[in-house]
């Protein structure tokens, strides 16, 4: 789910259409459409590291299960560096 911020002049004209709207919103450009207006689009903000978990479809736990081979090798860099870290005694 994506929450969008919209001026409230930009919702009452919407919400004054005629007919039913259906609405697109366009992540990578961060516009949203109407279908029944193409021509019209209306800009909205979000956070680069929110867009790029949308984008691609992960939550912060994911994005930090792809680097997963480094924190690997981190512990195992670590665990030869600092062995009593790691000692159960």
């Amino acid at each position: 789910m994506l929450p969008i911020s919209l001026p409230f002049e930009t919702i009452d004209a919407l919400a004054a259409s005629p007919a039913p709207l259906r609405l697109n919103v366009d992540l990578e450009a961060q516009v949203v459409v109407a279908e029944q207006q193409p021509d019209v689009s209306i800009p909205f903000e979000i956070g680069a590291f929110a867009k790029r978990l949308l984008i691609e479809g992960l939550d912060p736990l994911a994005l930090t299960l792809k680097s997963r081979d480094k924190i690997q090798a981190f512990f195992a860099d670590d665990v030869r560096h600092r062995p009593w870290v790691y000692s159960a005694g």
